[in-house]
């Protein structure tokens, strides 16, 4: 007896934070510029290989595509960097002192209080860090779209 299927609730296993599915994502969404410059050169070899690794599937290899694809990339590279980094930096606020940044309370966002202020910057750390699968997930697709790969 076949098992019934829940499509949206495997697929949304995906992404969520805790698996391996989002992390790979997001390391082939940063080294895709590279990858956009080193196809030019091998006709696309090397991101045939780690794409499959890290993303599980078929990734197209054509060689001025890939070119096509560095300004997305490039985008994509500066969002995803600055979305995961918003995590740590929000949910270990009351560290910020520690490694340089201002630690006046007076200007921040729940402020006066330190326990007001970190609250606030770990729900918007908590927001990222559930929405960041979701938008690299998204990058991911449009690339493999621009590549021309089928949707998937």
């Amino acid at each position: 007896m076949r098992r019934p299927s829940f499509g949206s609730i495997d697929g949304m296993n995906d992404k969520l934070p805790f698996g391996p599915a989002p992390w790979r994502r997001s390391l082939y969404i940063l080294l895709s510029a590279p990858l956009d410059v080193v196809s030019l050169l091998d006709g696309g070899r090397l991101r045939q290989r780690l794409g499959g690794r890290l993303l599980g599937g078929e990734v197209p290899t054509r060689r001025l595509r890939g070119l096509l694809a560095l300004p997305f990339d490039l985008a994509a590279t500066l969002v995803v960097l600055y979305g995961w980094s918003i995590v740590p930096m929000n949910l270990a606020y009351p560290l910020r002192p520690l490694i340089g940044f201002d630690g006046s309370l007076e200007n921040a966002w729940g402020g006066p209080t330190l326990l007001g202020a970190w609250a606030v910057h770990a729900l918007g750390g908590l927001v990222f860090l559930f929405l960041m699968p979701w938008v690299v997930a998204g990058f991911v697709s449009v690339q493999r779209r621009i590549l021309g790969a089928s949707a998937g």
